[in-house]
C-alpha cells in the first residue's frame, strides 16, 4: 500500500489555523473539483470538501496565467531498491531478533552495536542536517550511511567522537550528496549482537501474512521498501512540477473572496492568540510583528501563496479533469485521526475532519494535480 499521507503529516507539524480560526459551513457545497464515490456518511464521515469562498466556481484564466507544463523534463533524482538494500534491511531485522551481551571491558570494534547521541553540521552552510538520541549502528555495516560508524571504532561508552564525514556522491538525497560534514556522537551503549539465522523457520516466526519461508521474506521487504521508495519518488516529482508551475505562473489580478477568506484566517489567528494573553489585537500584532504595517506585510505574503496555490490546483485539476476521491480522502483522514486526533483533543473522527477537512481536501486537490501534470513528464 502506498503511503498516501504526505500534505496532512506536514499539516500536523503545525497548529490547526483553520480549525480554530476558520468558519466552515456544516454543510458546504461539493464542487467539480471534488469526486463524492460514496454519498452515505461512514462512520461520522462527511468527506472531501471546500468552504464555499474558496470553491473558486468561476473562469480562471483570468486571474493566473500558467507555464507551458505539457512534456515537462524533470531533473530529479528516484530512489531505487537494490539487493542491497534489501539485505541491509535484513540484517538489521536479525539482529534486532538476535541476543546481546553488553560490551563493558572493552571498546568498541567491528560486529559491535553503538547506541549513541549524535549532530550533523554542514560545512559548507553551518547549517545543521541531522540531530538525534539514541541512534543504533552496527560498525562495519553500510545500512545507514557507508563507512559512518567505523568513526566509533576505538570509542568507549561516554566518549565524544567528532568527525569529518562525505555523503556519497550517489545518496538518495540530491541536497545532501556530496557533502562535507562535521559530526559530534557521543557513545551511550555498546553491545556485541549475535544476529538470528536467516531460516524458513526464522521467516515464518514473524507471523508476517504471506511470508513462510526465505524468500516469500525477501520478497516481502522488498515490496515494503519499493512501496515507500514509490511514494517517495511521487512527492519528489509532485514538487518538481510545482516548483515549475509556481515560479512560471503570473498572477493577473487576485480574486477578491478568496482573498479575503484567507485574511479572515489571519485576523481570526491573531484574535485567538491576543485573547489567550489577555491583549488586544493590536497590543498581539505589536508584540508579536512588531508593527501593524508588518503584519500587513505577513498577511498579504499569506495571501498570495495561498491564493496562487489554490489558483494553480484548481486551474490544472479542471484542465487534466481530476479530482479529490472520497476513498483516498477517508484514508487520509482516519490514519490522521487515529494517530493525532488525541493530540489535537478530537473526541471523533468526525470531530477532526471538522478541524482538516479543507486542509485535507486542498492538499489531496493539488497532489491530483501534480500527478496529471506529472504524468505526462519525462525524468532527465
Amino acid at each position: 500500500m502506498k503511503k498516501l499521507l504526505l500534505f496532512l503529516l506536514i499539516l500536523l507539524i503545525t497548529p490547526p489555523i483553520l480549525a480554530s480560526c476558520g468558519d466552515q459551513p456544516a454543510d458546504p457545497p461539493v464542487s467539480d473539483t471534488v469526486s463524492d464515490t460514496n454519498d452515505a456518511p461512514d462512520g461520522g464521515i462527511a468527506g472531501p470538501s471546500f468552504p464555499e469562498e474558496l470553491s473558486y466556481d468561476y473562469d480562471l484564466s483570468g486571474y493566473i496565467s500558467l507555464p507551458e507544463h505539457h512534456g515537462l523534463v524533470l531533473h530529479v533524482k528516484l530512489l531505487t531498491v537494490s539487493d542491497g538494500d534489501v539485505d541491509a534491511v535484513i540484517e538489521n531485522e536479525l539482529a534486532a531478533a538476535g541476543t546481546s551481551v553488553e560490551v563493558r571491558d572493552r571498546p568498541a570494534d567491528y560486529g559491535d552495536t553503538v547506541t549513541y547521541d549524535v549532530t550533523g553540521t554542514r560545512r559548507d552552510t553551518g547549517g545543521e542536517i541531522d540531530r538525534g538520541t539514541g541512534r543504533t549502528a552496527v560498525i562495519g555495516s553500510g545500512a545507514y550511511l557507508e563507512g559512518f560508524a567505523d568513526h566509533l571504532i576505538g570509542a568507549a561508552v561516554g566518549d565524544v567522537v567528532e568527525f569529518e564525514y562525505v555523503y556519497p556522491a550517489d545518496h538518495y538525497d540530491p541536497s545532501l550528496a556530496g557533502i562535507t560534514a562535521d559530526f559530534k556522537v557521543t557513545v551511550t551503549d555498546i553491545r556485541l549482537v549475535t544476529p538470528a539465522e536467516l531460516t524458513d523457520a526464522f521467516a515464518a516466526s514473524l507471523g508476517i501474512e504471506g511470508v513462510s519461508d526465505v524468500t516469500s521474506y525477501r520478497d516481502h521487504i522488498r515490496a515494503v521498501m519499493q512501496d515507500n521508495a514509490d511514494a517517495e519518488n511521487e512527492q519528489t516529482l509532485r514538487d518538481a512540477v510545482y516548483e515549475i508551475l509556481d515560479g512560471g505562473s503570473t498572477v493577473l489580478k487576485w480574486p477578491e473572496r478568496e482573498w479575503e477568506y484567507y485574511k479572515g484566517i489571519c485576523d481570526k489567528t491573531a484574535d485567538t492568540y491576543a485573547s489567550i494573553s489577555g491583549i488586544t489585537r493590536e497590543a498581539y500584532i505589536l508584540q508579536t510583528y512588531g508593527s501593524a504595517e508588518a503584519y500587513g506585510a505577513y498577511v498579504e505574503e499569506y495571501c498570495e501563496k495561498y491564493v496562487k496555490r489554490d489558483l494553480i490546483a484548481f486551474s490544472i485539476s479542471r484542465e487534466y479533469g481530476v479530482s479529490v476521491d472520497r476513498a483516498e480522502y477517508e484514508r487520509e483522514l482516519r490514519y490522521g485521526y487515529e494517530k493525532y486526533g488525541a493530540s489535537y483533543g478530537a473526541e471523533s473522527i468526525s470531530e477532526f475532519e471538522k478541524m482538516f477537512s479543507f486542509d485535507l481536501t486542498s492538499g489531496l486537490l493539488l497532489a491530483s494535480a501534480l500527478n496529471a501534470v506529472a504524468a505526462e513528464a519525462v525524468v532527465g
